[in-house]
């Protein structure tokens, strides 16, 4: 159909209501939104996620640990600095076994940024990471659908 909004989307249910959302509110009826008040808001949708070995977020979380345990050589003896930078996949792999190790690293790589100074991380990022098995930037990836 030419006319179709998303066209590499089967058919169905989730097609339906996000069509019908969109024309409800760029439509004049009871529930349209002026343009200067719309939002859009994009969400990881898995579009990437079929594409392995690394999700974009993890990506960037590994990067940012790895950066900390070379300011810090004593990180590097702690976990999960040791495994990224001993290229441990095997714990890597089982990070969700160890939660609260995860969450301390977590909590660590990013306490006291500023949402500006993320921003500005998240845009280098970006502007510079490749994918590590296709060896193209993240931004030059997208899928109309993943193979089942």
């Amino acid at each position: 159909m030419a006319d179709d909004l998303l066209p590499s989307w089967r058919p169905g249910a989730a097609k339906t209501a996000i069509l019908e959302f969109v024309r409800s509110v760029t439509e004049p009826g009871a529930s349209f939104v002026p343009p200067p008040d719309r939002i859009a808001t994009f969400d990881n949708d898995g579009t990437l996620w079929c594409e392995k070995p690394m999700y974009p977020q993890a990506d960037f979380l590994l990067r940012r640990w790895t950066e900390m345990a070379r300011a810090d050589p004593a990180l590097a003896q702690q976990q999960p600095w040791k495994a990224v930078i001993e290229g441990d996949r095997t714990w890597l792999a089982s990070m969700l076994d160890h939660v609260p190790e995860l969450i301390k690293a977590v909590t660590e790589a990013y306490d006291g940024i500023t949402v500006e100074a993320f921003a500005a991380a998240v845009r280098e990022f970006f502007d510079s990471a490749r994918h590590p098995a296709l060896g193209v930037p993240y931004t030059n990836i997208a899928f109309a659908r993943c193979a089942s």
